[in-house]
């Protein structure tokens, strides 16, 4: 009995997981327990469970008195999350130019056409899928449990957000170029090139991102009724 709980409470966490990262519950949504409770065709319990595990993961967060919501990225901690993120780049590269075989290399080939493949299709949601898959691999290579982990927590807090960053401005093109320009470098072994192209990668993503929560910003704006919301600063030496 306890086992198949345990296995309930992990299924309904992935869903759950998975609404808010395909943007179906949107950031700063109400998590309604009994609609979702309906909607997954489970007690309450369950629910409450995925929502404690999400907020220990960053993906929700409960303001008392009012209930769970998904959790709003908080600018200046979005931004030092990829500041972060592309420190940790050096580690990486340095470590995984030692491990990359032909296997890995054909491994990371094949994430880099089905990438293509999806951004051919504009399908943001299967590339970013397929985007985790191929930095997941160069963090395996890296054969760094503890930095791999630090980097999927940290990422998974604004995975909402780069889904519809790297749907805008031709990110999804931009970003696989970058990935196939990383793979020929880890191949070559050149661990200070690839470490410098990986921090332009996650630089790259920093901006779309800003661009994405703006947007986000200006519509929940228009919701409300204000029509005079700023517009973004956009560059354009991406």
């Amino acid at each position: 009995m306890e086992r198949n709980r345990s296995s309930l409470n992990e299924r309904v966490q992935c869903e759950l997981e998975r609404l808010i990262l395909r943007g179906i519950l949107k950031p700063g949504e109400h998590i309604k327990e009994q609609a979702l409770a309906d909607r997954l065709g489970v007690s309450r319990s369950p629910i409450r469970e995925a929502c404690r595990a999400l907020e220990r993961a960053g993906l929700v967060e409960t303001i008392p008195h009012r209930g769970v919501f998904v959790r709003e990225v908080n600018l200046q901690d979005a931004t030092d999350v990829f500041d972060i993120r592309a420190e940790l780049a050096g580690i990486v590269a340095r470590q995984a130019v030692h491990n990359v075989s032909p296997k890995w290399a054909r491994v990371m080939a094949e994430l880099i056409e089905r990438m293509d493949e999806a951004a051919a299709r504009q399908d943001a949601g299967a590339y970013l899928d397929l985007n985790l898959e191929f930095h997941a691999t160069l963090y395996q290579l890296a054969d760094n449990r503890r930095v791999a982990a630090l980097d999927r927590a940290l990422g998974n807090e604004l995975l909402v957000y780069r889904r519809r960053g790297l749907a805008s401005g031709g990110g999804l093109e931009v970003s696989n170029r970058e990935h196939r320009q990383m793979l020929a470098l880890l191949v070559e072994g050149n661990a200070e090139e690839l470490e410098r192209l990986l921090k332009q990668h996650i630089s790259g993503g920093k901006h779309r991102f800003l661009i994405a929560i703006g947007a986000e910003a200006r519509e929940r704006a228009a919701d409300a009724g204000v029509t005079d919301f700023p517009q973004p600063t956009t560059r354009t030496d991406q």
